[in-house]
């Protein structure tokens, strides 16, 4: 949201009150596979460069292993996180506004989106009996493993690039 904020002044509160909801919007509709691959392929593919071009082993030694474990957080997504703790938030979510009519349509694992179901039953049992809470706070280690992976192939990369 921060640049965001160097706009205001140039397009003013009662225009930006309408713009940020509709990214947001955007944000929060567009499928899974349009999420997390774009922020995955860049570090993969620059890792894999760079390890073509390395002149010493270590180097590319270094830069295949940060290129592996960038691309390891799309197979922790789709194939853990989506049909787990992903699709239990979202049959919990369903689940304590059905009163008010919300209800996701169904998609499959090979599929996922941030607006549809992709859970298992052994999922939506899992979100049945337990609360919110204890749901985020999974999500939350899970995804804290995504960011260690992501930190230990930038210090790797890192590593390869400035150490010599």
């Amino acid at each position: 949201m921060v640049p965001w904020i160097f706009l205001w002044p140039l397009l003013g509160t009662r225009l930006m009150g309408k713009i940020l909801p509709c990214l947001r919007y955007l944000l929060i509709s567009l499928p899974v596979c349009l999420q997390v691959p774009p922020m995955i392929a860049p570090g993969t593919f620059a890792n894999l460069y760079l390890a073509w071009i390395a002149s010493e082993v270590i180097t590319r030694y270094c830069y295949v292993v940060a290129a592996v474990a960038v691309f390891s957080i799309l197979p922790i997504t789709f194939f853990f996180m989506e049909p787990g703790i992903n699709g239990a938030l979202k049959w919990k979510v369903q689940s304590l506004l059905k009163d008010e009519g919300f209800n996701l349509p169904e998609t499959s694992i090979f599929v996922p989106s941030s607006v549809k179901h992709g859970s298992t039953q052994s999922s939506r049992r899992w979100a049945e009996g337990t609360d919110m809470k204890s749901l985020i706070g999974f999500w939350q280690s899970v995804n804290n493993v995504r960011w260690v992976i992501a930190g230990l192939a930038a210090m790797l990369s890192g590593y390869a690039t400035f150490v010599k």
